[in-house]
């Protein structure tokens, strides 16, 4: 997406906050946006540019969800359309990405990342909320987190699309990219068979737990960002997520080592893992295949071949 001008960006500050910045910096850009800090009369406030509004209301969900919580979440300040785009202000958070830690940092953390995690497990979101990935008011649109895990034909409207983005449907991937179809029914044959294993949990899933979502700070959690990916279901999720992408750690081990220390690792701890992480490789291949992002679908290839 393309950034806004310096002058945008200082006019917008003053006509949203009633002070426009002193100063302001680019801090990076994600999937969906681009992030600023900006100083605004001595404090620090967060300004993204994205080209979806759905992860901001959905981050806006998840700070009001958790305000006064153990887990932190930046407050929303304000958000809205700016031309075809959509900005959101947000409270600063110190710390260090968690993906930016070196290998002793990432060991010395575990317990608070797990601790965190275990929190966030522990919430049981009220039967009516439905299942899979939640929209802007906290409701998911499946009847059971079976349903939720085997919707793969409605993956091309329910995943979050870039601007412009428009995903294939199945029969044109198969036929238009790389997908491998052998490997991808092999995939979907193998969750199908571990459903049975998966417990029916109301959990609340961030979705993309950790690395560049979480910041570090003194050793604990400092914020838990980006919820665009939240849904419910069963809270092991995330842990899968974070063995899918992690370079510096076998979370999946540890995790289940922190378990058994603390006496409360779960039945069909591996069978849940394997159906999850499966699931997260698969629709990061299906993603990669469409993006044309060649390396990345080989090297998650491999990882669902060593799972199958």
């Amino acid at each position: 997406m393309n950034a806004l001008a310096d002058i945008e960006i200082i006019e917008l500050s003053g006509h949203v906050l009633g002070q426009k910045p002193v100063s302001f910096e680019f801090l990076g850009a994600g999937m969906f946006s681009r992030a600023y800090l900006l100083n605004v009369g001595g404090d620090k406030v967060v300004l993204r540019i994205g080209s979806n509004y759905t992860p901001f209301l959905k981050d806006e969900w998840a700070a009001n969800f958790f305000q006064g919580s153990p887990v932190p979440v930046p407050a929303i300040y304000a958000k809205g359309p700016i031309g075809e785009y959509f900005f959101c202000f947000s409270a600063f958070s110190e710390g260090k990405r968690h993906d930016k830690l070196d290998v002793m940092e990432i060991e010395n953390f575990q317990s608070a990342l797990f601790e965190t995690h275990d929190f966030m497990s522990k919430i049981e979101l009220p039967q009516s909320t439905g299942f899979g990935f939640l929209d802007p008011t906290g409701h998911g649109v499946y009847s059971s987190w079976k349903e939720a895990l085997t919707n793969f034909e409605d993956w091309p409207s329910m995943i979050l699309a870039r601007k412009d983005e428009q995903f294939l449907d199945w029969d044109r991937v198969f036929h238009e990219t790389i997908l491998d179809e052998a490997l991808t029914r092999r995939c979907i044959s193998k969750i199908n068979s571990l459903l049975r294993f998966c417990p029916e949990k109301t959990g609340l899933i961030h979705g993309d737990f950790g690395f560049d979502n979480m910041l570090v700070s003194h050793g604990e959690v400092s914020a838990v960002l980006d919820w665009a990916e939240s849904r419910c279901g069963d809270p092991l999720y995330d842990i899968a997520s974070m063995q899918c992408h992690g370079r510096n750690c076998n979370y999946r081990d540890a995790y289940k080592a922190w378990l058994i220390n603390n006496s409360r690792l779960p039945k069909n701890y591996e069978e849940r893992m394997d159906c999850y992480m499966i699931h997260i490789m698969l629709c990061g291949c299906w993603l990669d295949a469409q993006r044309g992002f060649d390396d990345y679908y080989e090297e998650g290839s491999m990882v669902l071949e060593s799972l199958l």
